[in-house]
């Protein structure tokens, strides 16, 4: 049915939550900064904005670590005790360090690497990339990982697509499947080329968009069915 399989990672493979929360308790009890609920949320709010800025263009991927820390500390009024480049560095290499697998993520690519090319698409950042791949025991199994930061271009835009394609070596897209949690960089993104678009609805997430996914599943082991 399909030549080959692009995925996600971040919180597709990857439990991204449990990951950055071992990281951030990691890196934030290292510089002894607070931890409580409401920093944290400043945190994620900040960090939300950063993404959406690096989406629209208005930065890049490489300068959101640094940003989203220096905004934070300032908030905090702590930027003058803790060096933000510091921070962000601490912060980087913990994360580096996590493997927090989603559930059924395992069972699915146990199975997908044997049937087909599987090749990761992510927006995430590259110094994370290949030690967790390799943590997760996939490095050697995978056909490849396109990085948007390293190819130029992000989700949802058609060129990451047609990159990662050629990569793997196939040129029918109607035959491709991608498959990650977010409607937008991983369902539009794909569709717009030709791809077969699987949304993995986490947590129960709600569509609330006018994108149709070709395929829906809450389980990442109901993947299987669709093979």
């Amino acid at each position: 049915m399909f030549d080959a399989v692009f995925i996600d990672a971040d919180n597709t493979l990857f439990d991204f939550d449990r990951t950055q929360a071992k990281a951030m308790s990691h890196s934030l009890s290292h510089f002894s900064l607070p931890s409580d609920d409401s920093v944290i949320e400043r945190y994620e709010q900040i960090n939300k904005q950063c993404w959406e800025d690096y989406h629209q263009g208005k930065i890049r991927n490489e300068q959101i670590n640094i940003r989203r820390w220096q905004q934070w500390l300032q908030w905090l009024g702590l930027d003058k005790k803790v060096s933000a480049e510091d921070l962000a560095t601490h912060y980087a290499q913990s994360l580096a360090q996590q493997c927090e697998k989603e559930d059924g993520a395992e069972v699915l690519m146990t199975y997908l690497t044997a049937k087909l090319p599987v090749h990761v698409i992510t927006n995430g950042f590259p110094s994370t990339q290949q030690h967790r791949w390799h943590k997760a025991g996939w490095e050697s199994k995978l056909h490849g990982i396109t990085v948007s930061s390293v190819v130029g271009v992000q989700k949802p835009d058609a060129e990451i697509f047609h990159l990662a394609m050629k990569a793997v070596g196939v040129r029918d897209a109607n035959r491709c499947l991608m498959i990650g949690d977010t409607l937008e960089a991983d369902v539009r993104g794909p569709q717009s080329v030709g791809m077969k678009g699987c949304w993995y609805q986490r947590k129960d997430a709600i569509n609330n968009t006018s994108i149709k996914p070709d395929y829906t599943v809450q389980h990442l082991e109901e993947i299987i069915e669709l093979i």
